[in-house]
């Protein structure tokens, strides 16, 4: 078979036909998304996933869901993109990280019940031990099923827990 010659126009055209290589994407990851290159490098690895990630990162856009996030459930929750659309990624995301703002008075009723539920964890953290602060703010999160503010259940259960 004869040598190939292509003008500078002919081969510039064949570039532009070809789909973006794996390390091309990767430096672009880190440097559009501000990924770290582990997360570039995983994210990378196959075209599916890389474009599932770039949908979503569409996505998130309007609503303020960053790269970052996405990055993090993709990689740790090795989710599963076959079965959720991007869109309905970006809605979890939105729904996990809004914390809803509880009533005072509700908020104190629950800690009462988590509080008389734990008598131990009481007991522990009012002779010394801070650990029993937060497995108790995890059971107040539990009952509230993660929806309220870690530090505003914190305060409150600081209050209720004073001597």
């Amino acid at each position: 078979m004869p040598p190939l010659h292509f003008t500078e126009r002919q081969s510039e055209k064949i570039k532009n036909e070809l789909p973006e290589l794996p390390d091309e994407k990767y430096q672009r990851f880190i440097k559009k998304f501000n990924l770290g290159v582990y997360d570039a490098e995983i994210l990378t690895r196959e075209q599916k996933v890389a474009e599932y990630f770039e949908e979503a990162v569409k996505a998130g856009e309007k609503h303020k869901v960053t790269p970052k996030q996405i990055a993090n459930i993709l990689i740790n929750q090795k989710l599963d993109i076959e079965k959720k659309l991007p869109a309905k990624l970006i809605q979890n995301i939105i729904t996990q990280t809004q914390k809803t703002m509880f009533d005072p008075k509700e908020l104190k009723k629950i800690i009462k019940k988590v509080s008389s539920q734990n008598p131990k964890a009481v007991k522990d953290y009012k002779g010394g031990k801070e650990a029993a602060l937060g497995f108790l703010i995890g059971q107040v999160q539990r009952e509230l099923k993660g929806l309220a503010d870690s530090a505003d259940i914190k305060n409150s259960l600081l209050q209720t827990l004073k001597p």
